[in-house]
């Protein structure tokens, strides 16, 4: 299959391999994320060698045999030469011309010589005015490898530039289903998020009900595989993981409700949360308003992939393991899928869209913050959530997201305008987001159908 998405990637990892003289550069994003194919894509779409190694989990002599046996067959001129230690190969590989060296997964080569960090040290001071060497690092221990740049590690300012690939966003990800209508583009993102080992196994020419059934809820189905492996590889060590995520599958968003249904004291609640969110998984949210609030910090799972698995099949396997797959869906999924779960996710995806244009400077003035915002009347006794809501210098700007068959109109614009003034609030902005487009209401604000959104 066809490389598919991550141009920004794409451009940062040619830009920097494009440069002169010794470049060494990070990689890193939890397993299955895309890391080697990026690296091979842009590889090919240089002209320049390469040597690619994937460390594995053996011992030093092993990796030093390994790695001398891939040098041999780039340079045949080794065929009878033997290297005494991995700093006598590597040493090899800094004096080559016009190479480029991958290491991946180097994790694993970290956690069976943990010396290796001085080796490349040594190295890159040694020959940084006389080599031409780029070094790509790549791995997927995530806490492991974003602290090699650290103050006080031996690669603490040799390592040029690092990037930690995130999942594709819901733009990227339609690349993989072109020919879907845009609410199936929807329900994909929802579903699937943004796993691009998920995302090519989805066939263009089938509905998205079949490959929902054929990628989730068949009997030989591959995303519970991929969930397993997920959890496996990333929170084998982490006690209590597990049950967190469940907990979050499960609706409880509040730091003290997850651990009690976790089990787990709130420090330890803590160290699993931040283990979540550096991997992207999780994300921590407070109103925009009253951000050093606790009582009103939630948690939500940023993964759409394992939001769903666990919303709708990891907690329902007794009964998937004795029903057809279509009545298991009409039984567990379709009703509470559509009617909520792909609304909830319309809202992140509206945040993020206001994002990706105000990075791209396609909002003036820029946007100082986006979230959610938090209104409370003691006197009235009222409160309000506003899951869309923006700041700039001019003040806020209140989103109604609605995810409906049916357009927007000046009802939806004056019962918003309503419900926000019965707060107190003044001096506010309104925009909407519409699945199904806009009556009347177009001209007049900030409005944004799908159309726009994927366009």
């Amino acid at each position: 299959m066809a490389f598919i998405g991550r141009k920004r990637e794409v451009e940062w990892l040619k830009k920097e391999l494009g440069k002169p003289g010794l470049v060494s550069v990070l990689l890193y994003g939890k397993r299955q994320i895309g890391k080697t194919e990026l690296i091979k894509y842009v590889l090919s779409e240089m002209p320049s060698r390469s040597v690619y190694y994937q460390c594995k989990q053996v011992a030093v002599t092993e990796t030093l045999a390994d790695l001398t046996g891939l040098l041999k067959m780039h340079f045949p001129a080794l065929a009878h030469f033997s290297f005494s230690s991995l700093e006598s190969a590597f040493r090899f590989v800094f004096e080559q011309k016009g190479l480029v060296l991958v290491l991946d997964e180097f994790n694993y080569l970290l956690e069976s010589d943990p010396s290796i960090e001085s080796v490349l040290q040594s190295l890159i001071d040694q020959y940084r005015d006389s080599s031409d060497l780029k070094i790509i690092i790549s791995g997927s221990a995530v806490k492991m490898l974003s602290r090699l740049s650290e103050y006080g590690r031996p690669l603490y300012g040799r390592l040029k530039s690092s990037l930690f690939l995130k999942e594709l966003d819901y733009r990227e990800a339609a690349l993989f289903y072109p020919a879907a209508s845009l609410t199936d583009k929807v329900a994909y993102w929802s579903a699937f998020g943004g796993e691009p080992f998920i995302l090519r196994l989805i066939d263009d020419s089938k509905t998205f009900d079949e490959n929902l059934r054929e990628i989730a809820l068949n009997d030989d189905a591959p995303l519970g595989n991929f969930v397993a492996f997920l959890m496996v590889s990333e929170f084998v060590s982490i006690k209590g993981a597990n049950d967190v995520i469940l907990a979050l599958a499960r609706g409880f968003s509040k730091a003290k409700d997850l651990a009690d249904q976790a089990h787990i004291s709130p420090a330890q609640l803590a160290y699993i949360i931040n283990k979540l969110i550096d991997l992207d998984l999780v994300e921590r949210r407070s109103p925009i308003d009253d951000e050093t609030n606790k009582k009103k910090t939630f948690y939500q799972f940023r993964n759409n992939l394992l939001n769903f698995y666990f919303r709708y099949v990891g907690k329902n396997l007794s009964y998937q393991a004795i029903m057809n797959p279509e009545d298991f869906y009409h039984h567990f999924i379709e009703a509470d899928f559509h009617d909520k779960y792909v609304p909830k996710i319309f809202e992140r995806m509206a945040r993020d869209f206001l994002i990706m244009r105000n990075k791209a400077g396609q909002i003036k003035p820029p946007l100082l913050k986006v979230g959610v915002y938090w209104a409370d009347d003691p006197v009235k006794r009222m409160n309000r959530e506003f899951d869309v809501v923006t700041y700039d210098e001019l003040g806020y700007t209140f989103y109604e997201v609605k995810y409906r068959d049916r357009k927007l109109g000046m009802d939806a614009v004056s019962s918003e305008k309503e419900q926000i003034s019965s707060l107190g609030i003044t001096g506010f902005r309104q925009g909407f987001f519409s699945k199904s487009g806009f009556e009347g209401i177009k001209g007049e604000y900030p409005c944004y159908s799908l159309e726009d959104m994927y366009r």
